[in-house]
């Protein structure tokens, strides 16, 4: 993980690269999809099968105009919603709930 720790400070861009290499390597070993979090970003790394769809407020009763939120899932969790398959190889990256950049 120290490799991890010197994307500190990098563009979104390089930090991606670094994220995806490290990952790619990883899912040689086997199935490895990730979930990462640097607190302002949320990095979906997809080595098998990934599916995400994105829903935004009003959720319920009490709407906040702000509330975005991505769900990340093996197979979709409904059907009423259109999800979004990831490619094996694929990490896609996620700010405030909207996907913001994704690359193979």
């Amino acid at each position: 993980m120290g490799v991890l720790a010197q994307g500190a400070g990098q563009s979104l861009e390089e930090r991606q690269k670094l994220i995806n290499s490290c990952a790619d390597q990883l899912a040689q070993l086997g199935v490895f999809n990730m979930l990462l979090s640097d607190g302002d970003r949320l990095y979906v790394y997809c080595s098998t099968k990934l599916y995400w769809v994105t829903r935004r407020a009003p959720f319920g009763e009490e709407p906040s105009i702000s509330d975005v939120v991505t769900v990340v899932a093996t197979e979709p969790l409904t059907t009423n919603e259109s999800w979004v398959k990831m490619k094996p190889g694929e990490l896609g990256v996620f700010e405030k709930g909207d996907l913001c950049s994704s690359e193979e």
